[in-house]
């Protein structure tokens, strides 16, 4: 750990035994392969999600047509998440909350002029 995030700690209230333990518990992270993909996180069960398209190879030569249809595919999939997150976006979206109905004149009115 650095120094400024073991006075961090520190100032949170840890104790030393507390970050000794963190600092020993915490395995050195490990470089991860360009080749190697990381799983998908689960998806939400309440959103709708698309069928998996299959894994595209690694490109093996380098020839313009596997270039191209690689591309193509990475569009693809790049399209399909920005469609997913538009229509997450959508979902958590909400109005903004309505105005006073009462306005300045109205209350002023009605300082004024009471009902009885």
């Amino acid at each position: 750990m650095k120094p400024e995030e073991i006075l961090t700690l520190i100032g949170a209230g840890y104790t030393k035994a507390e970050i000794q333990a963190m600092e020993q518990s915490a395995p050195d992270p490990e470089p991860i392969a360009p080749a190697q993909e990381q799983p998908a996180p689960d998806p939400e069960p309440d959103q709708e999600q698309p069928a998996p398209e299959p894994e595209q190879p690694a490109l093996k030569n380098n020839s313009t047509d596997e270039i191209a249809k690689y591309i193509t595919a990475l569009t693809a999939q790049v399209s399909s998440l920005t469609k997913q997150i538009q229509r997450s976006n959508l979902l958590n979206a909400q109005q903004p909350p309505a105005p006073d109905a009462d306005s300045a004149e109205k209350i002023l009115a009605s300082i004024i002029t009471p009902k009885h």
